[in-house]
């Protein structure tokens, strides 16, 4: 066993949280993968919130919805699947972070290369940014938007 792990041959597993998935998707998905110790069993949603370290403000809001990142999380067999909700809770963290540390054009900038958030697609085939992204800026037409929508 210790040569097998000398030599980087060990087995990851992996549990992939897709883009637009529901908390309850996410729950589903991770509860049917059998490489996961299932330490949340019975848990509530605020109960996972907790386990997970999320503060009490976000534990007040009774939703987990947005709250973790989409990715694919790599594991080892037996893993608990409270330390994969952790990960996708604390990289959503992170990202969300890094993105409100930027100044307020570059968020819009970034949004327009192809995150959903801050863009409001519907003005024509231009996207520009929503008054709550802190820009007013309007950008060059997105094409794969459009072709993606069809």
């Amino acid at each position: 066993m210790l040569q097998k792990i000398a030599r980087g041959d060990v087995n990851e597993y992996v549990a992939t949280v897709i883009e637009g998935w529901t908390f309850q998707k996410m729950r589903n998905e991770l509860d049917s993968n059998s490489a996961l110790q299932h330490d949340k069993a019975g848990m509530t949603d605020t109960d996972l919130l907790k386990a997970i370290g999320a503060p009490d403000d976000v534990i007040a809001q009774a939703s987990a919805e947005g709250l973790f990142f989409p990715d694919s999380y790599l594991f080892d067999k037996g893993t608990s699947d409270i330390a994969v909700y952790k990960r996708a809770y604390k990289l959503m963290q992170q990202r969300l972070a890094e993105a409100w540390a930027l100044p307020a054009h570059r968020i819009c900038q970034d949004a327009l290369r192809g995150a959903d958030h801050g863009v409001d697609r519907r003005k024509g085939n231009q996207a520009r940014c929503r008054p709550a992204a802190g820009c007013s800026c309007v950008r060059e037409p997105v094409a794969h938007w459009h072709a993606a929508a069809k």
